[in-house]
C-alpha cells in the first residue's frame, strides 16, 4: 500500500513540476526512477532518523511507533455539530491521503 501510494506522489509531484516548470520555460532532466530512487533514499533516511525518541529521563530510546498513535481525520466539521455528544464519522489519515491520491491521480 505504501509503495502505491509513493508512486502517486512521485507521479503527480513530477508531473505538477513538469507543468510549472514548462510555463517558465525551463525543462527538467530526471527521470521518474531517478526521482523514485532519490525519494526513497529520503525516506530511508527519515524513517532511520525518527523511528526512535531519546530524552534525558529515559533510560533508553523508545520506538515512534510506542510514542505515538495514527491520526484520524473528522469527516465533519466539529462545529457543525447539535451536541458534544454527537458522534461522528471519523477516517484514518493514512486512509484520507490514499483516497485523496487516487481521486487525483484519476
Amino acid at each position: 500500500m505504501n509503495e502505491v501510494i509513493a508512486k502517486q506522489v512521485v507521479e503527480f509531484a513530477l508531473k505538477r513540476l513538469i507543468d510549472y516548470l514548462g510555463r517558465t520555460q525551463t525543462t527538467i532532466r530526471v527521470s521518474t526512477e531517478d526521482l523514485e530512487t532519490s525519494l526513497d533514499y529520503h525516506l530511508r533516511f527519515v524513517r532511520n532518523w525518527s523511528s526512535e525518541l531519546s530524552f534525558a529521563d529515559l533510560r533508553s530510546p523508545k520506538d515512534t511507533d510506542q510514542a505515538f498513535v495514527p491520526l484520524d481525520v473528522l469527516l465533519h466539521p466539529r462545529r457543525y455539530r447539535v451536541s458534544a455528544n454527537e458522534l461522528t464519522d471519523v477516517l484514518p489519515i493514512d486512509e484520507a491521503i490514499a483516497q485523496t491520491l487516487v481521486r487525483s491521480s484519476t
